[in-house]
């Protein structure tokens, strides 16, 4: 391509003459694309745009090359390469290693430009032919055989740089620069053109060279040609030197990246030494080929940008600031609306937004009036006549207007301005000028700049050869191993060494010691309280766990957390409408001190007004922040079509909205009553695992339990039942608008023991539908149809109740429900029909053997079990892990027949309640 280029460029007069002659040819033959205007379009065959719009009355002739590439285009590592690439351009070629020398020569003023769209080279001069067509072959060159040199890198890196530090001293750029990075921080316009000075610096050579080749090609630029100049003869020589560059057989890149809408207001501050407080307000506009592009400008005119605007006027009459600038900058992608206002002081921030608002809130309920209207028009369309009065000003915007994507925006933005009506405005306004879309960035003078270090990284080799002895030897290996006694954890072990006891309170405590990493013990503490009918109306018992540890009477919510980080402990409360649960890890070394804090907690929670008061506004926040969202809708849904209790029930699940209005008549008195009445330990089970002391433990369990009884005894306990209710089928779908993931929830219950053989094949069903990434409903909605992030189906099993609860759940974008749906009915289907194989069945059970015995090696999981196994041992029923060895053996005889027809229990139910929630505008 450079040498068919630079041979056009020295062959002798004779055959030049000749080339030029095929040339005007082919440029006769050139059929215009469109006209307006006085504009002419025309299009080579290797894609480049030509606009040629001559007019004799101009003194000048004007050139415009625009590469349609600025720094949204940009990758990772490139902040600044087009524009340090724009640059490089200037450097030469091997036909012109000295540009600039040329340029002076002929009296050209000349320059280049970057933005995020595009890149430009233009240049005026006298409408001397012969400089009109040397700067049209240079462009051709510069083009395609610019040297891109590391030499001219090296040589060039000052310059930008010093262009670089220079804009980084501009106050104004700075805020708009962070402006534009809070409102795009996906999309490339929130990456500032000048780039990012360790790219500029640091960027490789061939890195800049690939960009250049890249974007650098007819078919991604246009050449705008006005003023006064031979059309004709101009079009021949623009055919002769850029019909010579071939088009790439590779496609243009797409820049697909879209920002999505923003959701909330979002801000940030600039601090430096000196200068005078600032504040730019903005919202994301209309990209230039919209509409409201021209709305938005007559917005900004309104506000500001006469001497009348009413913004400025107000600003003008207060003593809160001064030079008040409004603006719609529309760009190709996106535009941004923008009002900068120099404040008095700082403390004029939030008077000056308040002051914008009421102005905005205003437009938006009533628009702009008649006469700024026509005021705004008037101002636009003098603009325009004056714009193309001027061959600079009317290349200039012909240029812009191509590397938005069409040269005519110019026109179509006056007839626009011209047709914009007030309802327009007001409508503008009030979809535009939103709390939502807003960005504040704010500059903050001071008088001493504080800023934190740049913490480079050290050469590894460096920095290891600092290092201290004490990790000097670590990494040789001293003290890095770690010797345990071997346990195997099978159902022999475990209960030969159980140790089991019953509190004279009622409490049951189960211990097993073993060996741990780090002489861990952890354990859990269930405390069970009230039965159904003293229960009613305690709707707050799923909540006092999430109070427990903000403190006792004795310490603070800090010095219980200081407390439980110096013993290397930690300490997890829940609770719910069956009782308290406390999850709790310690050390061997720090468990007699834990044990003592512990009881703290337990026996004297502190419940004091402040703590409650706070306590109450964090959690109706949280139900305000999550009353809309899909997950939460769904499952209170599902719980009200299956359990049909009534609000005084304990197992009533509220809704936020009516769980704020129980919370906020919530008393502290109310709560202290509650703990007083239901709280003891005549029901509770203690479980703890790890290298324990036995003896130690039961003492410090008895010290914290055994003198704590449950008011009413353990006659006042008796566990909520649970059982299988009689509801109707049914399908709900709820609306969450602006919500762009929908949830999906299929729910049945089912009469089921899954202790029983029939329960076992349930559980086996259960994890060969929706349990695994291997598993049917996963593969066919995941991987092979990629309609949704996650999916999965679920069995909870109720021993005591008898009553298993079957879920099949995933998310989905609104638009694929009906296709997600489609395609799980047919996985149901197809295991209805055909059933579930051997193959998937002897996987399951491995997989079941597998977690059965992870779980016995895990010291959490088998404190559970013994808790539960307390539990179930307090009716008589002895429990330990040999009863599960007894289930696992079970479980590992379900036959391939027992398996289906389980199998189909589940997938057909008669009584589904599905539940699906999305913004499905």
């Amino acid at each position: 391509m450079q040498k068919s280029l630079q041979s056009v460029l020295i062959r002798p007069i004779a055959a030049l003459a000749a080339l030029l002659t095929s040339a005007a040819l082919l440029a006769q033959a050139l059929a215009p694309v469109r006209s307006m205007e006085g504009v002419t379009e025309y299009q080579l065959p290797n894609g480049l745009q030509v606009l040629l719009a001559p007019n004799d009355l101009q003194p000048r002739t004007y050139i415009n090359l625009v590469v349609k590439a600025g720094s949204a285009v940009e990758g990772r590592g490139e902040g600044g390469m087009a524009h340090l690439l724009e640059h490089m351009v200037f450097k030469g070629t091997p036909t012109t290693p000295d540009p600039m020398r040329a340029f002076t020569e002929r009296s050209l003023s000349y320059n280049g430009t970057t933005n995020a769209d595009r890149t430009n080279y233009f240049a005026s001069m006298s409408p001397n032919p012969a400089h009109v067509q040397w700067y049209l072959g240079w462009l051709a060159d510069a083009m395609s055989n610019s040297t891109i040199r590391k030499a001219d890198l090296d040589s060039e890196m000052t310059v930008v740089r010093n262009e670089f530090e220079r804009a980084s001293s501009s106050v104004g750029r700075a805020v708009y620069e962070a402006r534009m990075a809070l409102t795009f921080p996906n999309h490339g316009y929130g990456r500032p053109t000048i780039g990012n000075l360790s790219d500029i610096e640091n960027v490789p050579i061939e890195r800049l060279q690939a960009f250049y080749k890249t974007w650098y090609r007819p078919d991604n630029m246009t050449l705008v040609v006005t003023g006064r100049f031979d059309a004709p003869a101009t079009l021949a020589h623009v055919t002769s030197v850029f019909g010579a560059l071939p088009k790439p057989a590779e496609p243009l890149p797409i820049n697909y990246t879209r920002e999505p809408v923003q959701q909330g207001v979002r801000g940030a501050s600039i601090r430096r030494v000196g200068g005078q407080t600032m504040t730019l307000i903005g919202w994301r506009g209309a990209p230039t080929a919209h509409r409201d592009d021209a709305v938005l400008d007559v917005l900004a005119h309104a506000l500001a940008n006469s001497a009348s605007g009413r913004f400025s006027t107000a600003i003008n009459q207060t003593d809160l600031g001064t030079n008040v600038s409004v603006n719609h900058a529309a760009m190709k992608d996106y535009g941004v609306f923008n009002v900068g206002v120099q404040l008095a002081g700082q403390d004029k921030l939030d008077a000056v937004q308040t002051l914008l608002l009421s102005h905005t809130t205003h437009l938006a309920q009533k628009g702009v009036t008649a006469e700024e209207l026509v005021r705004a028009q008037v101002f636009f369309a003098s603009r325009r006549d004056s714009q193309k009065n001027s061959a600079e000003s009317f290349g200039s915007s012909l240029a812009e207007a191509a590397a938005m994507g069409d040269w005519r925006l110019g026109f179509w933005h006056a007839d626009n301005v011209a047709n914009v009506t007030i309802a327009d405005t007001q409508r503008a306004a009030s979809q535009y000028l939103v709390d939502d879309n807003r960005v504040r960035v704010s500059y903050i003078p001071t008088l001493a700049a504080v800023r934190a270090p740049e913490a480079l990284p050290t050469a590894l080799g460096e920095y290891v050869a600092q290092g201290s002895v004490t990790a000097q030897t670590r990494s040789a290996g001293a003290g890095a191993q770690i010797k345990l006694e071997r346990f195997e954890a099978n159902a022999a072990q475990l209960d030969a060494r159980t140790v089991r006891a019953v509190l004279p309170v009622g409490a049951r405590m189960a211990l097993i010691a073993r060996p741990a990493a780090g002489d861990a013990i952890q354990g859990t503490l269930r405390i069970m309280w009230g039965n159904q009918e003293t229960l009613r109306g305690q709707w707050a018992t799923s909540l006092m766990g999430s109070l427990l540890l903000r403190g006792t009477a004795t310490r603070s919510q800090q010095q219980l957390e200081d407390a439980l980080n110096t013993l290397q402990s930690t300490m997890a409360v829940q609770s719910n409408v069956y009782g308290l649960t406390i999850n709790f890890k310690s050390t061997r070394q720090h468990w007699p001190a834990f044990a003592a804090l512990m009881h703290d907690v337990l026996r004297n929670p502190s419940f004091k007004e402040g703590t409650f008061n706070t306590w109450k506004k964090q959690l109706i926040a949280t139900w305000q922040a999550g009353r809309d969202a899909p997950e939460t809708l769904s499952a209170t849904a599902v719980n009200r079509a299956l359990f049909a209790y009534d609000p005084q029930d304990a197992r009533y699940q509220p809704s936020n909205e009516e769980a704020i209005v129980l919370m906020n008549a919530l008393t502290l008195s109310e709560l202290k009553a509650f703990w007083a009445q239901f709280v003891g330990a005549s029901v509770a089970q203690f479980a703890a695992v790890g290298a324990l002391d036995a003896p130690q433990l039961q003492q410090d369990v008895s010290k914290l339990l055994g003198d704590w009884p449950t008011l009413g005894g353990a006659s006042a306990v008796q566990r909520l039942a649970s059982p299988l209710s009689n509801y109707a089928a049914q399908r709900r779908m709820i609306a969450t608008p602006d919500k762009p993931s929908a949830t999906y929830r299929k729910v049945h219950t089912l009469a089921a023991d899954p202790l029983s053989r029939s329960g076992m094949a349930l559980q086996l069903a259960n994890a060969i539908i929706g349990v695994s990434s291997s598993s049917r409903i996963y593969t066919r909605l995941r991987k092979e149809a990629g309609l949704t992030y996650g999916t999965n189906s679920r069995l909870d099993g109720n021993e005591v109740d008898q009553v298993a609860l079957f879920t099949i759940q995933g998310t989905v974008a609104p638009h694929n429900s009906a296709r997600f749906e489609t395609a799980l009915n047919e996985v149901m289907q197809e295991i209805q029909t055909s059933g579930l194989t051997q193959a998937e069945l002897s996987l399951a059970k491995q997989i079941a053997a597998e977690r059965t015995q992870a779980g016995r090696d895990n010291d959490v999981t088998v404190a559970a079990i013994l808790a539960n196994n307390e539990y179930r041992s307090r009716n008589a029923e002895q429990r330990d892990f040999a009863y599960g060895d007894r289930l696992s053996e079970m479980l590992q005889s379900i036959t391939l027949d027992e398996l289906n027809a389980a199998a189909k229990r589940l997938v057909t139910p008669s009584n589904a309640v599905v539940v699906l929630t999305g913004d499905f505008k």
